[in-house]
C-alpha cells in the first residue's frame, strides 16, 4: 500500500485552526489563572501575556480594543478569570486565548458593580470637567483625610515640607476600609468644608484589594466629594488602582506622594526661578541704562552741546544771502518802475493841452470841454484857446478839406 503525500506545515496548522474554530467550547471560553509575563505593546497598545496555575500555562493577548474597557490595569501575580475565544496562532503553531473581557478573580461582584456604577455616575455628567474646580496655587492650609497610622500620611506631610513649608497639613483620620468607612469619610470632608477653612483636600490611602478600596466607591463618599466647596484631590491606592472617587474628584492623583506633589508648589524651585528672572532683569536694565548712557556721551560730544551756535552759522549765511538776493530783486524791480513812470510821465506832459499849445497851436472849447474839431458847426459859438490867450468865435462856414490835397 502506498504511503500518502504529507501535507505542509501551514496546511497542517490551517486544519488544526479550522477544528478550533469549529468547536462551541473553545468560541467562547472562560478561563482562570495567574497572570505572568505581563506586558503592552506601546505601539498598538494591545496586552500580551500568559495565563498560568501550578501545571499549564497558556499564551493570550488582549487588543487595544477590549483593553480599553478594563478599569484596572493588570499587572504579574494578579489571580484573574478572562473569556475569549480559543485559537491556534497559526504562524507559530501555538494556541492562545484571544481575550475578550477579565476580571479579578474572587472580586469578579465587585468589579461589575463598579463598572456599573462607573457608567451610572458618568451618564448623569458627574465626572465632566466642567464642574471640576481648580486648585490654588499656593494653598495655605490642607487637610488630609486619610488613616492617621498609614505610610499615606507620612508621605503627604513629607512632601508638602520639603515643597512649601509654610503649607499648614491638617491631618484628619477616618478610617480608610471596612463597614462605614464611607459614612466616616463623608462626615470628616463635610466637617473640613465647615470649621477648618482650608484651601483643599487630600481624600487617600495605600494600595490594597478592590475590597479594601471599596468605601471610596461608595454614595457617601461620592457626594461628599461633590458638595465640597473646596477642591479635593483624590490619592486612593497605586497608580493601577481607580476608584469612583478618583473620577468625581477635582484632581486624580495616581499616589498619596504625587498628590501632595500636585497641591503645593515647590518654593524652592520657585524662588530659583525668581532669582533667575530678577538676575535677566537687572541684566537687561544694565544693558538699557548702558545704552543710554551711550546715547547720552554721544549727543554730549556733539555740536549741539559743544557749539550749539555752530547750528545757526549756516542759516545765518543763508539768510544774509537770500536778504542781498531780495534786496537786489526789490532794487531792480524799483528801479524798473521808476523807468516806467518815466517814459509815463514824459508821454503824458508831451501830450497835455499845455505842451502842444507851447508849440504854438490853438484848441477849441465848447465851454470848458475840448471839443474835436471836426465836430464844429456852422453857427457854433466856440472857446479858441493858444498858449497865451483865449478869443471868442461864431463859425460862419465850415468847409470840407481833402487830406491827400493838403
Amino acid at each position: 500500500m502506498a504511503a500518502s503525500k504529507p501535507i505542509t506545515v501551514t496546511q497542517l496548522n490551517r486544519f488544526i485552526s479550522a477544528l478550533f474554530s469549529s468547536s462551541p467550547p473553545l468560541m467562547s471560553a472562560s478561563v482562570a489563572g495567574e497572570i505572568s509575563n505581563f506586558a503592552v505593546n506601546s505601539t498598538s497598545g494591545h496586552m500580551y501575556f500568559s495565563l498560568k496555575d501550578q501545571a499549564s500555562r497558556i499564551s493570550c493577548v488582549m487588543f487595544r480594543s477590549d483593553a480599553a474597557r478594563l478599569s484596572f490595569m493588570p499587572k504579574d501575580g494578579d489571580e484573574v478569570s478572562v473569556s475569549g475565544k480559543v485559537v491556534l496562532y497559526e504562524r507559530a503553531g501555538s494556541c492562545q486565548i484571544n481575550v475578550r473581557a477579565m476580571r479579578l478573580s474572587g472580586s469578579g461582584a465587585l468589579y461589575e458593580q463598579f463598572q456599573r456604577l462607573v457608567e451610572e455616575l458618568k451618564a448623569k455628567g458627574l465626572f465632566d470637567d466642567s464642574r471640576k474646580k481648580k486648585l490654588p496655587f499656593f494653598p495655605k492650609k490642607i487637610a488630609v483625610l486619610t488613616s492617621q497610622d498609614g505610610a499615606a500620611v507620612r508621605d503627604i506631610i513629607s512632601v508638602v515640607a520639603r515643597r512649601s513649608p509654610a503649607t499648614k497639613v491638617i491631618v484628619c483620620p477616618v478610617p480608610v476600609q471596612g463597614m462605614n468607612a464611607s459614612v466616616e469619610i463623608a462626615r470628616m470632608l463635610d466637617y473640613v468644608n465647615d470649621w477648618l477653612e482650608c484651601d483643599l483636600a487630600i481624600i487617600g490611602r495605600g494600595g490594597g484589594s478592590i475590597e479594601e478600596l471599596w468605601p471610596f466607591n461608595e454614595m457617601p463618599v461620592v457626594e461628599a466629594v461633590l458638595r465640597s466647596r473646596i477642591p479635593v484631590v483624590s490619592a486612593v491606592g497605586h497608580e493601577t488602582d481607580f476608584t469612583v472617587c478618583d473620577f468625581v474628584c477635582d484632581l486624580r492623583a495616581p499616589t498619596p506622594s504625587i498628590a501632595a506633589e500636585l497641591a503645593v508648589p515647590d518654593v524652592a524651585a520657585l524662588m530659583a526661578n525668581v532669582a533667575k528672572s530678577k538676575a535677566s532683569m537687572a541684566a537687561a536694565l544694565a544693558q538699557k541704562v548702558s545704552n543710554a548712557e551711550s546715547r547720552i556721551n554721544r549727543a554730549k560730544s556733539s555740536a549741539l552741546f559743544t557749539r550749539p551756535e555752530s547750528l545757526f552759522e549756516s542759516f545765518s549765511q543763508e539768510l544774509d544771502m537770500a536778504r542781498d538776493s531780495l534786496e537786489k530783486s526789490i532794487g531792480a524791480l524799483i528801479d524798473s518802475y521808476a523807468l516806467k513812470l518815466d517814459v509815463s510821465r514824459k508821454l503824458l506832459v508831451s501830450n497835455s493841452h499845455e505842451h502842444v499849445l507851447g508849440k504854438g497851436y490853438a484848441a477849441i472849447f465848447k465851454g470848458s470841454v475840448p471839443l474835436d474839431a471836426d465836430k464844429i458847426q456852422v453857427g457854433g459859438n466856440y472857446v479858441i484857446h493858444s498858449r497865451s490867450k483865449s478869443a471868442n468865435a461864431i463859425i460862419g462856414t465850415v468847409e470840407e478839406r481833402n487830406h491827400h490835397n493838403g
